[in-house]
């Protein structure tokens, strides 16, 4: 990649990165977690406290920028259990979108340490029917706290779920249709309902080459039919975050024998705009999104202040 690619490719996104309701203060969250230190893979509880009498909205739980969960705000606050995070130093924090009335906010960072357990190596292997996947993600897809496995294989052009029994073991697969190469996945809520959602990038077979498949999640592991957008040839990698900020998810994608980024804004509907185009040096392979918006519903009255950046590789 040339030498300016970068700056230049920043520039263009910095210009992106709208601050609607400027002004508005940012309202402050509060974040606790418990227990700390936590044993690898034991249950641990995150708790957002929103100090607003009548707050709704939802709040994002992030470890560092991966999402670990979204939550709807209750009596002023809103909490998550999860056994999703990797051993070692984490750092957590809770960004609140929100509502009508209320601006959006971020908590302080809380650092969390997770443990291992004293053991004598691993258990034997348990193998599960998927037909060659290449590639692989993990979220919690169905709000019950466990991990659950994303497969994508670029054989049969599809994305297989296998739900999580919170004890190291998985239910069969569903399948679900993709585009032609699957070659990476991207998680996240495309339309403000706190369910997550898919979305995967397919290296050919569309109008241009290459596609980005969209599928809505119903919050119970299962997926509503795919939606597919033409993106570039040998699209390669996807980001997900709010690259406007409008608090809605967008999506931007390298299409790597096109040398170009493809930006795909977000209606807040799980629905995306057409694709921009942003060139890139020679041969992009991966692209990163450095702190991410979270991906809740739009606030009225403020947002945050931790846009997100691009990075190409």
């Amino acid at each position: 990649m040339r030498s300016d690619a970068l700056p230049r490719i920043a520039g263009i996104l910095a210009a992106m990165l709208v601050l609607p309701w400027a002004g508005a203060q940012s309202t402050s969250v509060t974040l606790s977690s418990s227990p700390n230190p936590v044993i690898l893979g034991q249950p641990l509880t995150l708790t957002a406290v929103v100090p607003i009498p009548g707050a709704s909205g939802t709040v994002t739980f992030f470890d560092s920028t991966t999402i670990l969960g979204i939550r709807t705000v209750s009596a002023g606050q809103a909490a998550l259990t999860t056994t999703l995070l990797p051993a070692g130093s984490r750092s957590l924090r809770a960004f609140y979108s929100g509502d009508a009335t209320h601006a959006g906010g971020t908590s302080s960072v809380v650092n969390e340490t997770v443990a291992t357990a004293a053991a004598n190596g691993f258990g034997p292997p348990m193998l599960y029917s998927v037909v060659q996947p290449n590639v692989l993600a993990v979220a919690d897809l169905n709000g019950d706290g466990n991990a659950d496995l994303i497969a994508a294989n670029s054989t049969q052009n599809s994305v297989n779920i296998l739900l999580g029994n919170g004890d190291g073991t998985f239910r069969p697969p569903a399948t679900y249709a993709a585009g032609q190469g699957v070659s990476s996945i991207a998680i996240g809520d495309f339309n403000g309902d706190g369910k997550a959602d898919l979305a995967v990038t397919n290296a050919y077979g569309g109008a241009s080459g290459g596609s980005v498949t969209v599928l809505l999640g119903n919050g119970d592991g299962t997926f509503q039919t795919a939606v597919s957008y033409p993106s570039g040839s040998d699209c390669t990698s996807i980001v997900a975050g709010d690259f406007n900020g409008d608090g809605k998810t967008d999506l931007a994608v390298v299409n790597t024998y096109e040398e170009t980024i493809s930006v795909f804004l977000g209606n807040g509907d799980g629905t995306f705009q057409r694709r921009v185009n942003y060139v890139t040096g020679p041969t992009p392979v991966a692209l990163a999104a450095v702190r991410p918006a979270p991906l809740t519903t739009p606030s009225r009255a403020g947002t945050s202040s931790n846009n997100p950046t691009i990075a190409v590789k």
